[in-house]
């Protein structure tokens, strides 16, 4: 039986001869009818589980309408985004699981082109995605406290540091109690306590290369990168670990206040990060003198990456909703052969096409 039921978003605004219906994405629609509207949407709201034949009996009660007409408003209704339509779909998810996550399944389910069955179908995509990150520091703490928040079914965390003091004010899932303890370990316990029915696999290690990084990639849906050393290096090794693995990935970093996000790579559907941007040549410094070099070395090593919490948490949430709208198409993902710049002096942002 085709249950129907009005959308979750949905608000009424009545006036004296007619009502608008407020609905997400700033629609609305002005209906002269006030009353037979109200009374229709009243009737679904109360009867739509036991389906449209229970509506139509019941508002014809007080309204003289034809089943054509019937059919049309109902039809009217459903191409505005009003109502949306549920079926017998038989699903993975267990009653815990719907009522967890029931206000992002009613959110997938409140965009103009998804039903109920699709919000749940997204549901279990996310349930039976398995997802890497590289690097659980300040932007990947975030991306992976989101991701375990909305229920990806397994999470592989990469990284090699301890928790130090200054962690504690940008980096989410740490706090002073954790100082020197492993992050892997910290990250593993406080994303359970979030996620318990979540798969977590823990992999200590530096990457260096992209032989590192190439045994880690093996069944993962995509790969984050939320890591950003060695400085320049890292993300030309990730791109050539998951060109070789077939392995998507995606990465946003914020620098001071710019916040890129993007883009995603698909290997064998889009070009490389290398082929959009190419590794820089490095100039020949084989005139420079030892002294100077070490110099130069020296210098460069104390650079530290200026950060606020803030910048973090805005690139991680970007990153892991992307993410999601890869893994489950519940919208299209924007990131795809596209950079997304978000500056946090002005709030103006910007998309390139890459």
């Amino acid at each position: 039986m085709k249950q129907i039921k009005l959308n979750d978003n949905l608000y009424l605004q009545p006036y004296e001869s007619q009502i608008i219906i407020h609905l997400p994405d700033d629609q609305s629609l002005k209906i002269e009818e006030r009353e037979l509207f109200i009374d229709l949407l009243y009737e679904i709201k109360r009867s739509g589980l036991n389906g449209l034949e229970e509506v139509y009996k019941q508002i014809t009660l007080n309204h003289d309408l034809s089943r054509e007409e019937f059919n049309d408003l109902i039809e009217t209704l459903s191409d505005n985004n009003i109502i949306k339509f549920k079926t017998d779909y038989t699903h993975s998810l267990s009653d815990k699981e719907l009522i967890k996550y029931d206000r992002q399944i009613k959110s997938f389910a409140t965009l103009q082109s998804n039903n109920i069955d699709d919000a749940i179908h997204f549901q279990e995509k996310i349930k039976s995605s398995s997802v890497g990150i590289l690097g659980v520091g300040g932007v990947g703490s975030y991306v992976s406290y989101g991701l375990a928040s909305m229920g990806i079914g397994k999470l592989t965390l990469i990284d090699h540091d301890h928790i130090e003091l200054s962690n504690t004010a940008r980096q989410m899932l740490y706090n002073e109690n954790d100082i020197g303890k492993q992050k892997l370990e910290v990250a593993q316990q406080k994303l359970n306590l979030v996620n318990p029915s979540m798969d977590i696999v823990t992999i200590n290690k530096r990457i260096t290369s992209s032989l590192d990084l190439e045994p880690h990639l093996d069944n993962l849906d995509i790969l984050i990168l939320c890591a950003d050393t060695p400085r320049g290096k890292i993300v030309y090794m990730v791109d050539d670990a998951c060109q070789n693995k077939g392995c998507p990935f995606i990465f946003g970093l914020p620098s001071f206040n710019q916040i890129t996000c993007g883009p995603l790579i698909i290997p064998n559907k889009t070009r490389s990060y290398s082929e959009i941007f190419p590794v820089p040549i490095e100039i020949d410094i084989a005139d420079i003198s030892v002294s100077e070099k070490e110099k130069t070395n020296l210098i460069n090593s104390g650079l530290i990456a200026t950060i606020i919490d803030p910048y973090n948490a805005i690139a991680g949430k970007l990153v892991a909703l992307e993410v999601i709208k890869f893994l489950t198409g519940f919208l299209p993902c924007q990131l795809i052969d596209r950079v997304f710049n978000f500056d946090t002096n002005t709030l103006s942002s910007s998309i390139t096409e890459v």
